[in-house]
């Protein structure tokens, strides 16, 4: 731990919030640093700079009522020996030694702690991202789903266009046998009226072709419903 300026023990030892920053300050380093403080808030309970900078301030406090209530003892049993002038110095002085040795302390306790304490295991995996890890698809299988996909793309693709030139053929077919039905109706029309005249040659040339007309007829209905 080490403590700048801003945030060490100030002359008065008043409790002051400790940072500790163990970034290098770039971006990366930055959310890196975040990551690995919320998972160690999931793993611990705390972050492990927190817990440090509560002891640490809190010691700073029971520092700093330990130095006035010595002030006060001190002025109390002898003040015929000593001013309050001289023991608010010997104070001062007493606390810019400690300040410094104080911050060494607790840099060689943030390091042991960090060291050999607060140490997450590389393949831990906690309870909320066991999903992640179930989940976890290698490179082959992202692979492997990536050309099924593009299979069954192509098979969807295939089956519309089958469907589409089957349509066609269909009104193809439909409008074939309009035209048969229409040529055949025409047929029987005429064949009744060769009936009346009493035309027999003529009759059965037309039967014969009503036949194969009737026989094309059925043809195309069974092309239509294959």
């Amino acid at each position: 731990m080490s403590l700048s300026d801003s945030t060490g023990i100030e002359s008065d030892f008043s409790a002051n919030s400790l940072s500790i920053t163990a970034s290098d300050g770039s971006p990366g380093s930055q959310i890196k640093n975040f990551m690995h403080q919320e998972y160690a808030t999931q793993y611990f309970g705390f972050t492990p700079q927190s817990f440090i900078n509560g002891i640490y301030n809190a010691m700073v406090e029971y520092i700093h009522d330990a130095m006035e209530a010595l002030e006060t003892c001190i002025q109390q049993e002898f003040s015929d020996v000593i001013t309050p002038e001289q023991t608010n110095e010997a104070t001062r002085k007493l606390q810019s030694y400690l300040g410094p040795k104080i911050d060494a302390c607790f840099d060689y306790l943030e390091k042991y702690l960090m060291k050999n304490i607060f140490i997450i295991p590389a393949d831990l995996v906690l309870p909320e991202d066991k999903h992640h890890e179930e989940n976890h698809y290698t490179l082959e299988e992202d692979r492997t789903l990536d050309e099924k996909i593009a299979a069954v793309r192509t098979k969807i693709l295939a089956v519309k266009y089958a469907n589409s030139k089957l349509q066609q053929r269909l009104k193809d077919i439909a409008a074939v046998k309009n035209d048969m039905d229409k040529f055949l109706s025409q047929l029987e029309t005429l064949s009744s009226l060769i009936d009346a005249e009493g035309v027999s040659d003529v009759k059965d040339a037309l039967i014969h072709t009503v036949e194969k007309v009737k026989r094309l007829t059925e043809i195309v209905q069974e092309m239509k419903s294959s």
